[in-house]
């Protein structure tokens, strides 16, 4: 069973219970919030988290509006450009966004190592009976549908099909399958959980994984074939 990745790297903050304590204590409106939540969000862009807080609702058109340069748009694009000044000039809301900022980053930065592991584990757990069906067809549209039809947790160990007809005849095909290399993956699962501790610090986690080929033989009445096989028919009609 998948070990939780918060009770490998520590369970942070919710960046929405953060958000509501940290209104709590520096005491934000309700747009104040919001302004440092869309500032965070939006890396940095004042004009959006004010718009997106609710700030100058009624000009946000005027505003969005690039192509616009009629003298009330430049002033409601004026008056935008006070507002979220004057709001960053308030320490309450500079402390609260640099406080934020880290939580949100934290949490964001925890979300991607969470879908690493979880890839990860699929790729060094998966069942290659869970492919049994799926890898043989009489056509490639039908072994593609087939794919395409499996679970989500299952189909993410496919990392590449290739298709390649034999000869002349296009009922007659090799599909090479590429998956992912379990026993790699499991090393590289080990690491990532710190299970298995190598010389050379792990610092990229997004690092592609090895992968193994497996070339069946397709077309009507077609079966799970070896490579051998595949390539002792294609040098035939060769």
């Amino acid at each position: 069973m998948a070990v939780s990745i918060d009770k490998i790297l520590g369970k942070k903050e919710d960046p929405e219970e953060a958000l509501t304590r940290l209104q709590k204590e520096f005491s934000l409106s309700d747009k104040q919030r919001d302004f440092v939540y869309h500032y965070v969000r939006t890396d940095g862009n004042r004009r959006v988290a004010g718009m997106d807080a609710g700030y100058v609702a009624d000009k946000r058109a005027l505003i969005e509006d690039e192509y616009n340069q009629s003298v009330a748009a430049k002033k409601a694009r004026n008056v935008m450009g006070v507002t979220t000044t004057t709001l960053m000039k308030n320490p309450k809301i500079k402390n609260a966004i640099a406080q934020f900022e880290s939580i949100y980053k934290n949490r964001k930065k925890s979300e991607v190592q969470d879908d690493v592991y979880k890839n990860t584990h699929l790729m060094a757990t998966y069942d290659i009976r869970d492919f049994a069906d799926a890898l043989v067809g009489d056509s490639a549209i039908e072994i593609a549908e087939k794919i395409r039809n499996l679970p989500e947790d299952v189909s993410k160990a496919i990392t590449g099909i290739e298709f390649k007809y034999l000869g002349k005849d296009a009922d007659r095909f090799v599909a090479n399958f590429k998956f992912a290399d379990r026993h790699k993956s499991m090393e590289f699962l080990a690491k990532l959980t710190g299970m298995l501790v190598d010389r050379k610090e792990i610092n990229n986690v997004g690092n592609s994984l090895p992968t193994i080929n497996i070339a069946v033989m397709g077309g009507p009445g077609s079966e799970v074939k070896t490579t051998r096989m595949a390539k002792k028919v294609e040098a035939e009609d060769e």
